[in-house]
């Protein structure tokens, strides 16, 4: 099992300038460490709509009963780095509400106190582009900021995955 520094994160990001979500955000300090320079968003919103919205979709992937031969490698990977780093690094294998939310609060609470300010922004999706490009240093488009990866999006991604049980 790789520690926590054992990643090149110069191979890994290779012709890359930014990173989003999991499994980045369980890095966030290391990543931090190697690019000094970088900005860090930490999106937070309401704790009632996100539940609803990681139990409907992240929690719900990965408690299908799925037969891993019957997933393109794409899916297999995915739901191999969301049981470890999701499931067992970010919840400890607990999905009960209480635990979940206290998790998401106590990491807020980390990447404000670890992030210096003037490299963060705590950014909640429907301010906009507005704060977000200000923070960038880049102009604020024409076009409407986006909705995307909702739980309808999210879902409609997941039904032809084959479970154990389906025979297909």
């Amino acid at each position: 099992m790789l520690k926590r520094g054992d990643f090149d994160w110069g191979k890994i990001f290779a012709g890359y300038n930014a990173t989003v979500d999991w499994p980045n955000a369980t890095y966030y300090k290391e990543l931090a460490d190697a690019y000094p320079d970088a900005k860090v968003i930490l999106t937070e919103r309401d704790e009632e709509a996100w539940y609803k919205s990681i139990t409907n979709t992240i929690f719900d992937f990965m408690a299908r009963d799925v037969d891993p031969s019957k997933l393109d490698p794409i899916r297999a990977a995915q739901r191999k780095m969301g049981r470890y780093i999701v499931s067992e690094r970010t919840f400890g294998n607990r999905f009960d509400k209480e635990h979940v939310l206290n998790v998401y609060r106590q990491n807020s609470t980390e990447v404000k106190r670890e992030v210096p300010k003037d490299k963060l922004l705590v950014f909640d999706a429907p301010d906009g582009w507005e704060p977000l490009c200000k923070f960038l240093g880049v102009p604020v488009p024409s076009t409407p900021y986006p909705l995307t990866n909702t739980t309808a999006e999210f879902r409609a991604r997941i039904p032809a995955i084959p479970t154990a049980t389906s025979g297909t």
